[in-house]
């Protein structure tokens, strides 16, 4: 599929593959990469300081989803401006609606 992607951007942007897999695949890999490594520390709870009275309690602090992202993609750079924005709603455990460019 890569493959496909690469010669309908290449076409559609009169751009070389290479540009294309470097402009927006490689880019869309480490954006990839780097939300499976932090996600565990991402949705972790964090256990702050409390005063002396509620040392007793469990005090924390969790990492909820929040709704729902709406994602409007670019015609220039339809990877960056469309994935890599639903990539990080996706960990953040959110809904998205992608309507890519028209």
């Amino acid at each position: 599929n890569e493959d496909i992607w690469h010669d309908a951007v290449s076409k559609d942007l009169n751009v070389s593959k290479n540009q294309v897999f470097l402009r927006a695949t490689a880019l869309l890999y480490n954006e990839i990469t780097m939300a499976l490594n932090n996600l565990d520390s991402w949705a972790s709870p964090e256990f702050p300081s409390v005063p002396l009275a509620n040392k007793m309690d469990q005090c924390q602090i969790r990492s909820d989803p929040k709704g729902l992202v709406l994602i409007i993609g670019a015609w220039n750079y339809p990877f960056q401006l469309t994935l890599a924005p639903l990539i990080g709603a996706i960990a953040a455990g959110c809904t998205a609606i992608v309507k890519p460019s028209e």
